[in-house]
């Protein structure tokens, strides 16, 4: 038989951060994007949206044109709820489970 480990000791993997001070600790966060290329993203983000309701409304591909069109209204109204059941067993009402998946960025996302 296996030595038995404490769920402490399963949960610690490699050296744990010392307190105060760590240099693997990214204290300063995900690096900011420089002003020059937001100006340069937001600049051109009406032009890429109105190239993707373009391909939603004209493209040649029925693929690519749900796929412009799932785009557009998931940016703007945000991705369907969707409902999983799981069934734990016989006799039993299984629990249903509702996950909301958000949209990157803000909540509204046609907006600059």
């Amino acid at each position: 038989m296996g030595t038995h480990r404490t769920a402490r000791e399963l949960r610690t993997v490699g050296r744990p951060f010392t307190p105060g001070h760590d240099p693997r600790r990214n204290e300063g966060g995900r690096p900011k994007l420089p002003e020059e290329l937001k100006a340069t993203i937001a600049a051109l983000t009406e032009e890429m949206i109105l190239g993707i309701a373009d391909l939603a409304r004209t493209a040649q591909s029925e693929s690519v044109k749900l796929e412009a069109q799932r785009y557009l209204v998931d940016r703007r109204l945000g991705r369907p709820v969707e409902t999983t059941k799981i069934d734990a067993s016989e006799g039993m009402e299984p629990p249903t489970i509702t996950i909301r998946t958000l949209p990157v960025g803000r909540r509204d996302g046609l907006h600059g």
